[in-house]
């Protein structure tokens, strides 16, 4: 028994050991203090390879651990055992902690040494009363060590310092994780109605308006759940918001779901706002393997009232996320489009009657969230994310692209724009000024971090101007322009992990110099 223990340390401590290096190297691309870290982690491994070592030295002694001590043991180990189990599932599966979750070999380190560690302790419990007083001191101090160093990991967070860009304006953090009743925001969605619209309702804008959506997840950051889509709105160029308020609740009954990938639309011509989703996660939604719905409301007052939804898809279509567009240029000017995927393959919803019917476009060959923006000729371009496990980029590196010159209901081959690094992720695409292309993501070709906002004058074929966003983790994106051409950027940030908040920036005209 005492050599099945040994073993099992041994497996622990080598285990830890590697984790740590994952932690520090996938951590350090998001990190303003990376040597500190990596600090940090070296003196944790040392504590804890001494500890175990201590275990596989005390495994020889021959006396025997009194009655009193070995009753301590078997109540403490197993409740720390217990304690270890929840924190590892609580952090890589309920409320994944991203800089670790994103990257499969770092989560197998830590399970298998943490899993030996767990299996290690509880056999020495179970047979207590065989072994030394030492060992099982040793045993309790190891334990307590591993729990302990979980809660020095969250605490990194005092010591990682990103930053904003230089050209960044009015940074405001619109949606925070643990406000509003919700544990965590993602997936920003945003939309800009000009000064001078003429609504549905038949009001006239004196202000631009700007629309923010998110995901408000309750109970944390997995994709499933409860899950509600809620909007602010400001008038006054992103100065200040209105209050948080739920557009759109999936609710059965007492079932609760998920509705989200916000994909908003503004449609010139009938002054309505169209606000597409997703609708998931209630047992009745499931039928012949369809588990996502896709829907559209309308708003006629620019997000104040919605009328009811309507069913556009029952097939798995998956919507953006982010923001829809109107052709502004022929061919088929005036028409919606709206971005999104099909069983890992990009298309698009296109309406030529201001959405009163939806056709669908043939398939792109590859590709999954999707955003689109009209080129100033009238194609379309369209980024679209690798079809990768998220910890696992595509070699050659770069972001999927494709272009459609019908309107969006045909598209070439999808290429591979290698000027553009890219981890797994949505990325976001504007056009600016009728005449540049925006282009917006985290811009590291493994991990969510260092988000920068591209700018192309020739529709994306080469990328004269970077300009900086936020130097640390970083996730999903949107960008909208207002009618003094500033760019607004609502992204998803953090300190240690991109699903902390969500952010937004205004980046002024004078910032871009091509």
């Amino acid at each position: 028994m005492k050599t099945f223990i040994r073993l099992l340390i041994a497996i622990a401590a080598v285990s830890q050991c590697f984790f740590l290096y994952l932690f520090v190297i996938n951590n350090a691309p998001g990190l303003s203090s990376a040597m500190l870290v990596a600090a940090i982690a070296v003196v944790f491994g040392i504590i804890f390879v001494s500890a175990s070592y201590s275990i596989l030295r005390a495994t020889t002694d021959r006396d025997r651990a009194d009655e009193g001590s070995t009753f301590v043991v078997r109540l403490l180990l197993p409740l720390l055992c217990g304690l270890l189990l929840w924190v590892f599932l609580d952090s890589t599966v309920t409320d994944y902690y991203q800089p670790l979750s994103l990257y499969d070999e770092a989560i197998i380190a830590l399970a298998v040494s943490w899993g030996s560690l767990i299996l290690a302790l509880l056999v020495t419990a179970l047979f207590a009363s065989s072994f030394s007083l030492g060992l099982l001191r040793s045993s309790l101090a190891l334990a307590l060590i591993a729990i302990l160093g979980w809660p020095l990991a969250a605490s990194l967070a005092f010591i990682n310092q990103p930053v904003f860009g230089e050209a960044l304006e009015d940074v405001q953090h619109l949606f925070v994780g643990g406000h509003g009743g919700y544990d965590i925001y993602r997936i920003p969605a945003l939309l800009n109605l000009p000064a001078g619209s003429v609504l549905a309702s038949g009001r006239s804008l004196k202000t631009d308006r700007l629309l923010a959506f998110a995901e408000a997840r309750r109970d944390g950051s997995l994709d499933t759940g409860v899950i509600d889509l809620v909007l602010r709105h400001s008038d006054n160029a992103g100065v200040s918001w209105s209050e948080q308020r739920v557009v759109c609740r999936h609710q059965k009954n007492t079932d609760r779901g998920k509705c989200g990938n916000a994909t908003p639309l503004y449609d010139t011509q009938t002054g309505n706002v169209l606000l597409a989703y997703n609708l998931s996660g209630i047992n009745s939604d499931e039928h012949d393997g369809v588990f996502h719905s896709a829907e559209i409301m309308l708003s006629p007052d620019a997000g104040s009232s919605w009328k009811d939804a309507v069913q556009v898809a029952n097939d798995n279509f998956v919507l953006g996320p982010g923001h829809g567009i109107q052709k502004q240029f022929a061919p088929n000017k005036g028409r919606l489009l709206l971005p999104g995927y099909v069983k890992s393959s990009a298309q698009v919803l296109y309406s030529d009657d201001n959405g009163l019917s939806w056709q669908r476009s043939a398939a792109a060959d590859t590709g999954n969230e999707t955003e689109l923006a009209e080129l100033p000729g009238g194609a379309i371009y369209m980024t679209t994310r690798h079809r990768a496990p998220i910890g696992r980029p595509p070699r050659p590196n770069g972001r999927l692209f494709s272009i459609s010159t019908d309107g969006g209901v045909n598209w070439n081959k999808t290429e591979l724009d290698k000027a553009l690094a890219t981890p797994v992720c949505q990325a976001t695409v504007l056009l600016y000024e009728q005449k540049l292309l925006l282009f917006a993501n985290p811009s590291h070709p493994r991990s969510r971090v260092n988000l920068e906002v591209k700018l192309s004058k020739d529709d994306g074929k080469s990328w004269q101007q970077r300009i900086p966003v936020h130097s640390g983790p970083s996730g999903y994106s949107q960008l909208a322009q207002d009618s003094d051409a500033n760019i607004f950027v609502l992204f998803e940030s953090g300190i240690m992990a991109y699903s902390e908040k969500i952010t937004l920036a205004r980046i002024p005209p004078e910032a871009i110099n091509l």
